[in-house]
């Protein structure tokens, strides 16, 4: 399974919806993908003919795709630190597809996901198992431990940091589309009640 991780609200808008297929498309040969793929990313909607101008609006950083395994105790300690700072308007909340989670605002900061599920081949959710080693597919800013994702850098193993350019990869993807991306909400991200 691969988890792809991107934070800040401009680029957390992009890429749940768009990058797993990307990803596959490109062939990213750190990993062999498959419906297991988790992707935290970004999503954003464009009809444009050329989407380059939207894509550069939202990845204008120039950051490359990066892959790497983490265990899965890793990936929860990743998404605490998207949610501890919820409350200052910090841009590092985590955006996620092929994977969803639940967190409560209202809990001490590093204690705040209540639970995360992964989606399995048949498009059904498991629990995350603690335990198990995932393929991690993010940005290299975020591999290299910004936005406080220092658990990337310290706990990734076999990184590949080089990838294409993400604005690149989404470029191509919304053309490969025709130009016509329309984004979803499907309550992968819930607060707990």
């Amino acid at each position: 399974m691969v988890i792809a991780m991107f934070a800040g609200l401009k680029s957390a808008l992009w890429a749940c919806w768009l990058l797993k297929p990307c990803w596959t498309a490109q062939k990213v040969k750190a990993f062999k993908l498959s419906s297991k793929t988790v992707v935290a990313c970004a999503r954003r909607s464009t009809k444009a003919k050329s989407p380059w101008g939207e894509v550069l609006t939202v990845l204008p950083f120039q950051n490359t795709l990066a892959t790497f395994e983490l265990k899965g105790k890793d990936v929860i300690a990743a998404l605490e630190n998207g949610v501890s700072q919820v409350e200052d308007g910090a841009g590092r909340f985590p955006q996620v597809a092929g994977m969803k989670y639940t967190w409560d605002p209202e809990a001490e900061a590093g204690s705040r996901i209540v639970s995360v599920e992964v989606m399995q081949d048949d498009g059904s959710y498991a629990p995350l198992d603690p335990e198990a080693t995932y393929g991690v597919a993010t940005n290299n800013y975020m591999r290299g431990g910004g936005d406080g994702y220092k658990v990337f850098e310290t706990e990734g193993m076999n990184a590949y940091d080089y990838g294409p350019g993400l604005e690149v990869v989404v470029a191509d993807y919304i053309a490969k589309l025709g130009g016509d991306y329309q984004p979803m909400t499907d309550d992968r991200i819930q607060k707990a009640e």
